[in-house]
């Protein structure tokens, strides 16, 4: 019979050669996958507020500095969506309800008069999405005068009025806001003005993001600020999450909701299912939801994650009713959610007909197509990289402004090193892994990706065109971050501080190479 530990066990900890000074690792079970054995004494309870250590407090202020460059250079209204976006938060600040939801084929009058004046004297539509052609926005004093004047023009009615957000007016009100806050208090009328407060209120959930990588990094790795700094960092400074972030768009909501789905699922298996935690975990999954829908198929990681925690602490109905009863609702909500968001793509992809297209058209993204299928309509040719891998690294703007092909390739050298060095290390045996934790996170990934690759197959037989981009696997980022640190694990404990010097100071060079290349391209 093991003895009852008194300290709790990281999830993915060093191994004993490599222990921790201040951590003594608790009796395992060997059976448990290396996890505490059940019963033994964890604390449950969430962590209070206090001031944060002063290596990720220098991180979130890199990351946020950098989101606000960021909204400094990109023109406005050229971050992916973001008029769309604008107008819904509009529509809440001005009127307190929800914008209509249109196509952009539906006849009549999109967006708000507001929105149309601004991009209309910006010229906005001439520099949006060229593909490739000249991007310098034509903006000059003159039209400064006019588009001043035109906006005088409007009346009050006009100023608050919106005709809809077009593709966008059907997405969770969460995020939107929040916008809706800064969108107030910005005395200023222009929508120029505006959309600028705007993105710096959005750039703050950075700030969560990094938070909750960091939290995810110590619960998983222990308290080694080190690597806790490596981790977090390699979500606070990668180029896309900055640029994201900078902008008015969801996503940014979503990875900072992300983060800590993430950090709290990791938490309630390791240290219980405590009304704290549960609630906690369901809290930051309900507000992933309202933030991105898309993200709520990581809801069954959650679900699992839930269960886990029940069965470890052996929650029965006669001695445990209320933690089993919250477990229990919390996997109903995970399947809920799940079915709720997925029902018409996931009825379509499960019908016979289309079973095998669906197979197909996923061997297609990750392989060679084969003589005997099919080609998928508008999917490009290698699709994985040229989509996933590339649009997950850097590429800013409407997905125009892109590195030459070399970098990419040195981008993925860097990416398999990586996770092959993660992999080196657990068969070297110099962690001990908590099997629960490594499928929880591996059911939030896969879930996430599926997810996605279920919409847009759905998609492209609707409507005719691939609707995925690489930053909706930037919610997953903080799981690559604690790959980058377990990799590192690899090196002797004196080196590892130079280690992490070197990963995020070329992590810090490649976005400012980044802001480098969109400062060219629009006003070189």
């Amino acid at each position: 019979m093991h003895e009852e530990a008194t300290r709790d066990t990281p999830a993915i900890a060093p191994a004993p050669d490599e222990a921790l000074t201040h951590a003594r690792p608790p009796a395992a079970d060997p059976a448990n996958g290396g996890a505490p054995t059940p019963g033994a004494a964890r604390p449950s309870r969430l962590p209070r507020l206090k001031r944060p250590p002063r290596a990720l407090a220098a991180l979130m202020g890199a990351a946020f500095l950098l989101a606000v460059a960021w909204a400094l250079v990109i023109p406005p209204f050229h971050a992916p969506d973001e008029d769309e976006h604008y107008v819904y938060s509009q529509s809440l600040a001005e009127n307190l309800s929800l914008p209509p939801s249109h196509s952009w084929t539906t006849r009549g009058p999109q967006l708000s008069p507001a929105v149309r004046t601004a991009e209309q004297y910006a010229r906005t539509r001439l520099f949006w999405k060229p593909q490739g052609s000249a991007v310098r926005p034509p903006w000059d004093s003159f039209a400064v005068r006019e588009y001043t004047a035109a906006l005088h023009r409007l009346s009050s009615a006009q100023l608050s009025h919106v005709d809809s957000a077009a593709n966008q007016g059907g997405d969770p009100p969460l995020y939107h806001a929040w916008e809706a806050v800064a969108y107030r208090l910005t005395p200023s009328s222009s929508p120029f003005s505006r959309l600028f407060v705007m993105r710096l209120w959005s750039a703050l959930l950075i700030l969560l993001t990094v938070a909750g990588a960091w939290l995810l990094a110590g619960e998983v790795l222990g308290r080694d600020r080190t690597l806790q700094l490596l981790a977090a960092g390699c979500v606070g400074l990668q180029p896309m999450i900055t640029f994201m972030s900078s902008g008015v768009n969801p996503d940014a909501g979503a990875y900072a909701a992300s983060a800590f789905v993430l950090w709290l699922g990791v938490r309630v298996i390791r240290r219980g299912p405590s009304r704290e935690n549960v609630v906690g975990l369901l809290a930051a999954l309900a507000v992933m939801g309202l933030m991105k829908v898309s993200t709520l198929t990581m809801a069954p990681a959650v679900g699992l994650a839930l269960f886990i925690a029940a069965r470890r602490a052996h929650v029965r109905l006669s001695g445990g009713w209320r933690r089993w009863l919250a477990g229990a609702a919390g996997l109903a909500i995970a399947a809920g959610l799940v079915l709720a968001t997925t029902r018409h793509s996931l009825k379509y992809v499960l019908r016979p007909s289309q079973t095998g297209g669906f197979l197909s058209y996923l061997w297609q993204y990750y392989l060679p197509r084969l003589p005997s299928q099919k080609p998928v309509p508008q999917l490009p040719a290698h699709a994985f990289y040229s989509i996933w891998f590339k649009g997950a690294w850097a590429e800013f703007g409407w997905r125009e402004l892109a590195f030459p092909a070399a970098v990419y390739k040195v981008l993925a050298g860097v990416s398999a090193a990586t996770f092959l060095g993660a992999g080196l290390a657990l068969i070297r045996r110099r962690l001990r892994i908590d099997r629960a934790v490594v499928g929880f996170l591996a059911a939030a990934a896969v879930g996430l990706v599926l997810g996605l690759h279920v919409a847009e197959y759905y998609a492209e037989h609707r409507w005719g065109g691939p609707i995925n981009e690489g930053r909706y696997l930037l919610a997953l980022l903080p799981i690559a971050g604690l790959a980058v640190a377990v990799a590192v694990m690899n090196l002797a404990r004196r080196r590892r501080s130079l280690a992490t010097a070197v990963v995020l100071g070329a992590m810090l060079v490649l976005n400012l190479f980044s802001l480098g290349l969109a400062a060219g391209a629009f006003y070189a």
